[in-house]
């Protein structure tokens, strides 16, 4: 029964990802900028630096700390394929096509239900992180909040130590929306979520002393209320690779809607509840006036949050 589960998974996230078998990289948002990010990422750790935070090609040959203030770990697991002699191409669509199995083997642990592991694989907001996005940081991050879940249901402080200290190194905004969340579903484990972020300390850290040297306070390059999706677009919205806000789908889909209706009626956590129903208003254009606040200007999309419900 196991090895059918596994075989199933393995066939279908194969479905999933076949078009990233295609030779080249397709057209993106973020996908030529990763790949950028990668090869310079991998020339500085073969000059010897542990954690190269400056690259000095950058800027015209005049250095830039790029890799202080994005998140390493996408970037670190880029770089094993390449080391070892594979493309920067085809080092990024391994960690793509890893990170979403990983994703949907990590949801069937913590769920115990195949059938809403293979759901949630068919999220479709997971193909815009793929296919439009090339969001390398939000897709490696989606297993590692849903392994923070699975250690908390094993009761394995440890466990929920490391997973969050790697959601820390993959992608900080969303590491700021879900560890409150998982505070609030389980408080019992907030020491091994501290040592996750102890753990994480050499690259929060330095990003944070090193911003004041910046002018990131006084330039908002994305504001969140000019990037809401609105509910019309999270019941529907046709698919497009265009950008925010009116280019891009944000429906949550048929069968999660269904879901979540189910869910209001039979979930035992109210908290959960509560939180998915949140994420949602946060998305409409009733809490346009609360994203103009600015106090979340760091989350920069609200849309997001999307993230909250598929998971």
């Amino acid at each position: 029964m196991i090895m059918k589960a596994y075989l199933v998974i393995c066939s279908l996230v194969l479905v999933a990802c076949l078009p990233l078998f295609s030779r080249g990289f397709y057209t993106s948002l973020d996908g030529e900028n990763h790949l950028v990010r990668i090869a310079n990422f991998c020339q500085e750790i073969k000059k010897g630096k542990l954690f190269p935070g400056w690259v000095d090609s950058l800027n015209q040959g005049q250095g830039y700390p790029i890799f202080y203030f994005s998140y390493p770990l996408p970037y670190y697991l880029s770089c094993v394929p390449n080391l070892l002699g594979i493309s920067v191409i085809f080092s990024l669509k391994i960690v793509l096509v890893l990170a979403t199995f990983a994703s949907v083997w990590l949801f069937w642990q913590w769920t115990d239900n195949l059938s809403a592991a293979l759901i949630f694989l068919f999220t479709p907001y997971r193909f815009v992180n793929l296919y439009v996005r090339a969001a390398l940081g939000e897709i490696l991050f989606t297993p590692l909040v849903i392994g923070a879940f699975w250690m908390m249901k094993r009761k394995s402080f440890f466990g929920v130590s490391i997973f969050v200290s790697l959601m820390l190194l993959s992608h900080l905004q969303l590491s700021l929306v879900f560890i409150p969340i998982l505070l609030i579903t389980n408080f019992k484990y907030w020491k091994g979520v501290v040592l996750g972020i102890m753990l994480s300390a050499f690259f929060w850290l330095p990003a944070i002393v090193l911003t004041t040297y910046t002018k990131h306070s006084q330039v908002h390059q994305f504001l969140p209320n000019l990037h809401l999706p609105g509910i019309a677009k999270l019941l529907y919205s046709r698919w497009n690779y265009g950008f925010s806000p009116d280019g891009i789908s944000f429906q949550l889909g048929v069968v999660q809607w269904l879901i979540l209706l189910v869910a209001m009626v039979k979930l035992r956590s109210k908290w959960l509840l509560a939180i998915i129903l949140a994420a949602i208003f946060l998305m409409t254009e009733f809490s346009g006036a609360i994203w103009r606040v600015g106090w979340f200007d760091w989350i920069q999309f609200p849309w997001r949050l999307l993230m909250i419900p598929m998971v």
